[in-house]
């Protein structure tokens, strides 16, 4: 059976959906390229903890410290955001919410340099 049957929605609005979803991801994955790069190496760090001196650099301010922290709870944040949406046509579908993502982002944000070592 195919997607557009059991949603009851026409054969070309799941096309459009799939074709639309696959290229923002293609350019989410491009604009941020470099980003993974540099945080992708886990290899003395196998339980995905945040190492110490980024714990005290991201405590006192610094930029880039903060970049990597939110970059590690980047997907969690994520998951957290996603919500049933509804488009023009009243389909409704899973998606991220960015209002969601963007108040949990500036929540970390505020309670790391809140918090006290």
């Amino acid at each position: 059976m195919e997607i557009g049957q059991l949603l009851d929605i026409p054969r070309s609005t799941v096309q459009y959906r799939r074709t639309s979803s696959f290229e923002r991801l293609k350019r989410f994955l491009e604009e941020h390229a470099e980003e993974w790069d540099d945080y992708s190496n886990t290899e003395n760090n196998e339980r995905g903890l945040l190492p110490h001196p980024i714990i005290l650099a991201v405590n006192k301010g610094e930029a880039e410290a903060m970049k990597v922290v939110v970059l590690h709870y980047g997907s969690y944040m994520t998951s957290l955001s996603m919500r049933k949406l509804c488009d023009e046509q009243g389909n409704t579908y899973w998606g991220i919410d960015e209002d969601t993502r963007d108040r949990l982002r500036s929540k970390l944000m505020q309670s790391i340099l809140a918090f006290k070592i």
